[in-house]
């Protein structure tokens, strides 16, 4: 048996109802659980056998501890990782070490006239809090953005914005370390918001030779600087001096059939969903069941 656990408590959802219908149908509602629970307790409570395998979709350090000790084949990450895949500052001093390009953090009261600034949520995910007067022209668009963030209770942070085109990459560890990348050609904005990100208002296709090798070794070295041991998206623009900056790690990304994670499989590798869903359960190093 597949599970896929959740916590009620995490206030990211990060498998939508409509999306685990697609995902049950895809692999069979007899080989699928997708559960969600209040606390590790609980994850005892469910009856998953020490042969099953646990797609885990939540940073519940109980919840995660009880995955582990149930069974060896889960998705669960360490503590460390969690944490420098949630904390868009923390990540960066490792991002140095490893020679990959982000963009450079400001304080607050560093803005300057004649600069542009993107500032967004420290901790956030899924684009949220996310939309065009994110990119700040000046001081005082930046004070007023991040004065909007305070208030609904996020930590801002200031970047520079890099101006150019989006990219993201779906890795999974599956013996080899595989690499997804595609261009995402936003169709009526220049960033990915949380409503474009909705409205899947895109156009994607596999980079050309030259950007996708670039991508994929930066791709390969920031899925080790954090320690991951399964599977992420993460997401690169690529600047108008020519290199790709790493913007985001997406953990836990969306895993419906048109998210960007089956996207960068289904166009690199022309997989059903089916295979690019068996991709995910194969990072866990248990039997798929008769899945492949």
């Amino acid at each position: 048996m597949i599970w896929i656990i959740m916590t009620k408590s995490d206030k990211e959802t990060y498998i939508l109802p409509h999306k685990a219908i697609q995902i049950t149908e895809a692999l069979g509602k007899n080989n699928l659980k997708v559960v969600s629970v209040n606390n590790g307790n609980e994850v005892y409570m469910l009856g998953i056998k020490k042969d099953d395998i646990v797609i885990s979709e939540t940073r519940n350090e109980g919840v995660n501890f009880a995955i582990t000790e149930i069974c060896r084949a889960n998705t669960v990450e360490s503590k460390e990782t969690i944490r420098l895949t949630k904390d868009k500052e923390a990540v960066k001093p490792l991002l140095a070490d490893a020679n990959i390009p982000y963009p450079k953090s400001y304080r607050y009261d560093e803005a300057e006239e004649g600069h542009c600034y993107f500032v967004k949520p420290k901790f956030g995910e899924d684009s949220n809090m996310i939309d065009e007067s994110s990119i700040c022209h000046n001081a005082r668009e930046v004070r007023i953005k991040y004065r909007k963030l305070v208030s609904a209770g996020c930590k801002p942070i200031i970047e520079d914005y890099i101006y150019g085109d989006d990219y993201t990459v779906a890795v999974a560890k599956c013996n080899d370390l595989l690499c997804f990348p595609i261009k995402v050609n936003l169709l009526h904005s220049s960033i990915m918001t949380h409503k474009a990100k909705w409205d899947e208002d895109e156009f994607c296709e596999v980079p050309d030779c030259g950007e996708f090798e670039e991508l994929k070794r930066l791709t390969a070295k920031a899925f080790d600087a954090v320690g991951c041991k399964h599977y992420m998206r993460i997401d690169f623009r690529k600047g108008n001096d020519g290199k790709f900056y790493l913007i985001d790690l997406n953990l836990f990304p969306g895993l419906g059939p048109t998210d960007h994670f089956a996207k960068c499989l289904a166009l690199n590798g022309d997989l059903s969903y089916k295979q690019i869903l068996n991709t995910i359960i194969y990072t866990t190093g248990g039997n798929l069941y008769g899945l492949r």
